[in-house]
């Protein structure tokens, strides 16, 4: 009932009765299959849907009123007292998915920027960071990743962390050249594509 008057007062209209409603909604809840049984809550409890009085002029069905069905009712019972509390005990699956992509030393990736998948970021705000260079790729998809001399035009260094493949995506070419571009580095600057990858060679930076 506390639940009804709360329903009542989120509408500024005159308050409806609901008490009437009650026994509808109930039965309406009792006799709707559940998502993870696949049966109504009367149908688990006593082996058969609810039925209204209108319904009491036709008799069961016969299948309904047998031992085998009350059995089976009885063992859908154990099973959901016994069986399923122990299924969140379970450890998890093993991820045994191949990663989507992979990658080789010498490939140009983009890192995933974290801070930004928490709560709620800028539209706009940049969702990966780099370009960076894989530098080695150790066991289960994880990387060593080391900066890019053409795009931060300093010696390169090794990042302390190695990276999970699942925080990285590949660079484009054209990606590529239009960091280059905004970092101001496209003037004297010349990208040649190899089977691995695409290198870059410059003049004049230093």
């Amino acid at each position: 009932m506390d639940q009804i008057h709360g329903m009542e007062g989120l509408d500024d209209e005159p308050a409806p009765n609901w008490a009437h409603l009650v026994d509808s909604v109930l039965y309406a809840y009792r006799c709707t299959p559940h998502s993870a049984t696949g049966l109504s809550p009367a149908m688990l409890l006593l082996g058969w849907d609810l039925k209204l009085p209108g319904d009491r002029t036709i008799p069961l069905p016969a299948d309904l009123l047998s031992l085998d069905h009350k059995e089976a009712v009885l063992n859908r019972l154990k099973y959901l007292t016994n069986v399923i509390p122990t299924l969140r005990n379970r450890p998890p699956p093993k991820d045994t998915v191949e990663p989507k992509e992979t990658y080789q030393p010498n490939d140009r990736v983009w890192i995933r920027d974290s801070k930004y998948d928490i709560g709620f970021p800028p539209v706009f705000a940049p969702r990966w960071k780099g370009p960076y260079i894989i530098k080695e790729r150790l066991d289960k998809n994880v990387y060593r990743i080391r900066t890019d001399p053409v795009v931060s035009g300093k010696r390169t260094t090794t990042l302390q962390y190695p990276i999970n493949g699942m925080w990285l995506k590949r660079v484009s070419e054209q990606e590529f050249k239009s960091v280059v571009e905004k970092a101001g580095l496209a003037k004297g600057t010349e990208v040649i594509e190899t089977p691995v990858s695409f290198v870059t060679t410059f003049t004049g930076i230093f």
